[in-house]
Parts: C-alpha cells; sequence; structure tokens
C-alpha cells in the first residue's frame, strides 16, 4: 500500500495457514511446582499422542484414564497413584502406551491397571485390588507386563487375559493372589 501523503510503501502481509504439527513433549506433574501441572489427571488432559508425562515424587489420590497413544506415564524417582474409583486405579486405551515406575494402590478397586489396547506395564508396585492386578482385554490388546511387584488381598489374578487378548509376562514378582495369571 501507498500511504497517500509520504508515499511510504508498506509491507504487505500474507497469513497461510501451515499444516499443524506439534512435537512430542514432556509435561512434569509437581503439586509443589508453580509452573508444573499439581495432577496427573490434569497433564493427561493436556497431553497429545507420544508425549512423556514425569511424575516428582508424591502419593497422587486419582484413577487415571490415559486416552493418547503412544503416552509414556513415568515416576522416575517413585511415586504413589492412589485409586478413587470402583473400577481400575489406571486405565490405559491408547495404542503404546506405557506406564512405568508407579506404586500403585487400587485402594479396593476390581484393577490396578486396566489395558484395552498394546500397552506396556513396567516396573510398578500394584497392591489392594479385588479381582486384576493388571487387566488386558479386547483381540485387539497385546500387554507387555515386566518387572512388576503385584500384591493381591488374597483372592484374583496377578495379570488376567480376557476376550482374546495376549502378553509378555516377565520378571514378576506375584503375591496374595488366587491366581498368579488368567
Amino acid at each position: 500500500m501507498i500511504d497517500g501523503a509520504n508515499r511510504t510503501k508498506w509491507p504487505i502481509l500474507r497469513l497461510e495457514r501451515l499444516e499443524d504439527r506439534w512435537v512430542p513433549a514432556t509435561l512434569l506433574v509437581d503439586p509443589t511446582s508453580p509452573t508444573a501441572y499439581h495432577t496427573i489427571s490434569s497433564a493427561l488432559v493436556a497431553a497429545h499422542d507420544n508425549d512423556t508425562v514425569v511424575v516428582n515424587p508424591g502419593s497422587y489420590h486419582e484413577s487415571l484414564s490415559i486416552t493418547q497413544k503412544g503416552l509414556t506415564l513415568l515416576a522416575p524417582h517413585g511415586a504413589s497413584i492412589v485409586g478413587t474409583s470402583a473400577g481400575s486405579a489406571v486405565i490405559t486405551s491408547g495404542a503404546g502406551d506405557v506406564v512405568k515406575g508407579f506404586a500403585i494402590d487400587a485402594n479396593g478397586a476390581q484393577s490396578g491397571v486396566e489395558s484395552l489396547a498394546n500397552v506396556r506395564i513396567d516396573g510398578n508396585t500394584i497392591t489392594n485390588f479385588q479381582a486384576h492386578g493388571v487387566y488386558a482385554h479386547g483381540s485387539q490388546t497385546f500387554a507387555t507386563v515386566v518387572y512388576n511387584t503385584i500384591t493381591g488381598n488374597g483372592s484374583g489374578a496377578g495379570v488376567t487375559l480376557y476376550y482374546g487378548a495376549s502378553a509378555l509376562i516377565e520378571s514378576n514378582n506375584v503375591s496374595f493372589a488366587g491366581d498368579g495369571w488368567k
């Protein structure tokens, strides 16, 4: 454009919509930090596919639902999840999810970790469940369950595969469960 008085040329701006893109992010959960998420659930709401949610030490009283694909939920220095629902303390339905390094207290719920898709349950301590420490179900589900300590209430199963689910179950310690594997 040309300004009539000064005959100055103003730049012409052209705006184009670019492709929707994002880079996997790492989200921090720490209730003591003003710049971090204060609950795991709030970080999961903000997370996208392939993100990592790192949880600092603490006790988190919430039940979790992971719907993103390829999400890693990680407690590198230990954190505990105390479930607050009757169903499961942690539910994963995104293919390729990882749950690693937690003390998961199902708090009397049916399951500690429930999987509806391919998931890796690695290096957790899962306790206080009624029916299943790890419950994987669905014909498209493959669960990798490794290096966990699973302690039941005297009944139920440490790991249950149902409705055609399959799994790699290796190097786990299961006790006080009616069945180790179903």
